[in-house]
């Protein structure tokens, strides 16, 4: 339903493009991938490398992407921030490198504790506000098929969370008392 509601939002909606919407679908068809890879791969190697390793060489294997770009201007940049910023500054820095940091670890944690689909969901659906907030900033509000498209998206998220949320019926036990492995 998310996917159709974006899809019926776009039909009404001139500046989106063929190439637009391949590029958020191929985005999303990523991202479902990685989170499917990343909770395959916490279940088995992070009780190896305990709770701090996946958070370590998720960020370890970003720098070879990241060293070549900020190579060249990672040293101005801090002469700039040192010459130019006050202590504030140079303390909100600080801070947002450590908020990244805590980020990464909570985006972990929730990649164990929940599934693959609840956390994309939840992704998506964390995406509501900045959406509205875009609509409002750039004045481009959308046409009455643009609405429909976001009520049948929004739609499909609170039904797949209502669904998540529904009491699950209690499991088959066998005479001891245990629950039985079928």
């Amino acid at each position: 339903m998310m996917a159709l509601g974006s899809y019926i939002g776009s039909m009404g909606d001139k500046q989106v493009t063929f190439w637009g919407m391949f590029w958020t679908f191929a985005n999303v068809f990523c991202t479902v991938a990685y989170v499917l890879y990343m909770k395959l791969l916490l279940g088995n190697v992070s009780k190896e490398i305990g709770r701090y390793g996946p958070v370590f060489y998720n960020n370890l294997l970003s720098l070879p992407f990241l060293l070549p770009s900020a190579f060249a201007d990672i040293i101005p940049f801090f002469e700039d921030v040192k010459a130019n910023s006050g202590p504030r500054a140079i303390f909100c820095l600080t801070a947002m490198m450590f908020i990244g940091a805590v980020m990464t670890f909570a985006t972990f944690w929730c990649m164990r504790v929940t599934s693959p689909t609840t956390y994309s969901v939840t992704g998506a659906l964390s995406k509501i506000p900045l959406a509205l907030l875009g609509i409002i900033v750039f004045n481009h509000f959308p046409t009455p098929l643009g609405w429909l498209g976001i009520v049948v998206a929004l739609s499909g998220g609170f039904l797949y969370t209502y669904l998540n949320l529904a009491p699950l019926p209690p499991p088959d036990r066998t005479e001891e008392g245990t629950p039985s492995k079928r």
